[in-house]
C-alpha cells in the first residue's frame, strides 16, 4: 500500500528531514514501526500497519482517525543567532543561570507579559561595536580546530515569527526587571510594590556554617586518601579469583597455612567488607566479590583438622 498524497498546504519540509517527516502523525521509527497493536486497529492511510501516535493528543489531519475539523500541529522552533555586546551577552547567560533557565525562557516570558509594541518602544542594545569580538575554535569543516573572530552572539530557540532586534529587546527588558530599572504594572497600572529585601544572616550562622564547610572539605581529602591507600593494603584482585585455601588466606589477610577458626573468619570478614564494599566509597565490586569466595572457601574447609 503506497502513502496517500498530501495536501501542498499541509506538507512539512524540514531541511535535512526523511520522507516520512513530511507526515506528523505517523512518522515511524524502527521501533515504533515494529509495533503490530494499535488502539485504533491498523492505519488504512500508510504502508506501515500501525499509527503509532493513535493516543498522541496532537495528529495531523492527515490521519484518517484525526476526525473533521481536526487541524492540530506540533510547534516548529527556530534557533536565533543574536548578535549582542560581550557585556550584554554575559549579563543574559549569567541572568539565566541565575534563574536556572536558559536564554531563550528570559525572552518568552517577557513577551507573554509585556505588550509587543512596549517590547519595540524599549531601547535596542543593537549589535557589538566594532572592537568587541569573540574568538572561537571551529569544530568542523576544513577549518576545524582554528580560531575564529566574530561578533559576540547568543543563541536562542523559540517559535518562528519573530525579528532578532525584538527578541533583544525583550532581553534587554528581562535585565531591566532584574536590576529593578524597569518595574511590570497590572491591572490599573499601578506599579507593583518591590518585596521587602531578605533579611541579613546571622554573622555567628555565617561562620558556623563556613566552619561545617571547611570539616567537610577535610573529611573529603581524608576519605580520598584512605581510597588511595586501599590497593596498597590489601593488594589487588587475583586474576583468576579464589580456587585454594592460600589464595582465601591471601585475600582476607592471613598468614599462609594458618588455621582460622570460625569466629576469626567472621571477624576479619566483617572488618574487610565495610572497607572493600562499594558503598564505602573505599572499594570496589572485584574485591569485594574475591572477599565473598575467600569467605566460601573457608567456610567449606572449616578448621583445622584435629590429629588422633
Amino acid at each position: 500500500m503506497s502513502p496517500s498524497p498530501m495536501p501542498s498546504s499541509s506538507r512539512w519540509w524540514l531541511r535535512g528531514s526523511k520522507p516520512w517527516n513530511n507526515w506528523p502523525s505517523c512518522a515511524p521509527s524502527s521501533a515504533m514501526r515494529s509495533r503490530a497493536t494499535c488502539s485504533r486497529g491498523p492505519c488504512p492511510a500508510r504502508p506501515w500497519p500501525t499509527c503509532w501516535r493513535a493516543a498522541s493528543p496532537i495528529r495531523s489531519p492527515l490521519c484518517p482517525r484525526a476526525g473533521v475539523g481536526t487541524t492540530m500541529a506540533a510547534e516548529v522552533k527556530h534557533s536565533y543567532t543574536i548578535p549582542c555586546p560581550s557585556t550584554f551577552r554575559d549579563a543574559a547567560l549569567a541572568l539565566a543561570d541565575q534563574r536556572r533557565v536558559n536564554v531563550a525562557d528570559l525572552a518568552r516570558s517577557v513577551m507573554l507579559v509585556v505588550p509587543a509594541p512596549e517590547i519595540e518602544a524599549f531601547p535596542d542594545p543593537g549589535e557589538p561595536p566594532p572592537g568587541d569580538r569573540e574568538i572561537v575554535v571551529l569544530k568542523s569543516g576544513p577549518s576545524a580546530g582554528r580560531p575564529w573572530r566574530r561578533k559576540p552572539r547568543l543563541q536562542v530557540r523559540m517559535a518562528t515569527g519573530y525579528t532578532v532586534p525584538f527578541v533583544r529587546q525583550a532581553l534587554a527588558i528581562a535585565l531591566a526587571l532584574a536590576t529593578g530599572d524597569v518595574v511590570v504594572s497590572v491591572g490599573n497600572g499601578a506599579p507593583l510594590e518591590r518585596p521587602p529585601p531578605p533579611p541579613r544572616p546571622d554573622p555567628a550562622l555565617v561562620a558556623e556554617i563556613e566552619l561545617l564547610r571547611t570539616e567537610v572539605e577535610v573529611l573529603r581529602r581524608e576519605r580520598d586518601k584512605l581510597a588511595s591507600m586501599v590497593p596498597l593494603l590489601v593488594g589487588d584482585p587475583l586474576p583468576g579469583g579464589v580456587g585454594t585455601r592460600q589464595d582465601a588466606l591471601y585475600v582476607m589477610g592471613f598468614a599462609p597455612g594458618s588455621w582460622p577458626d570460625a569466629a576469626q573468619v567472621r571477624s576479619r570478614f566483617r572488618h574487610l567488607a565495610t572497607i572493600l564494599h562499594p558503598d564505602s566509597g573505599l572499594g570496589d565490586h572485584d574485591r569485594m566479590s574475591q572477599l565473598n569466595q575467600a569467605m566460601s572457601v573457608l567456610r567449606e574447609q572449616g578448621e583445622r583438622p584435629r590429629v588422633t
